[in-house]
């Protein structure tokens, strides 16, 4: 009998450069947040799903 195998998920170079974006984005607002002396938000972006001429859209998380 044959077993099945999972095999390791291809992540593409766009998919990384979303998710790096997404990580400076989130250390910039929480440097912001501490410069003004308030808390960081409950938040945290965890990907780049668009940009425009008028900003960026993140995909977000909320803490519990």
């Amino acid at each position: 009998m044959s077993r099945l195998q999972v095999r390791p998920v291809e992540v593409s170079s766009t998919k990384v450069k979303a998710v790096e974006d997404a990580r400076q984005m989130q250390a910039s607002i929480i440097d912001a947040a501490r410069r003004i002396g308030k808390d960081p938000p409950k938040y945290a972006l965890m990907e780049l799903i668009g940009k425009g001429s008028y900003g960026r859209v993140y995909k977000g998380s909320m803490f519990s």
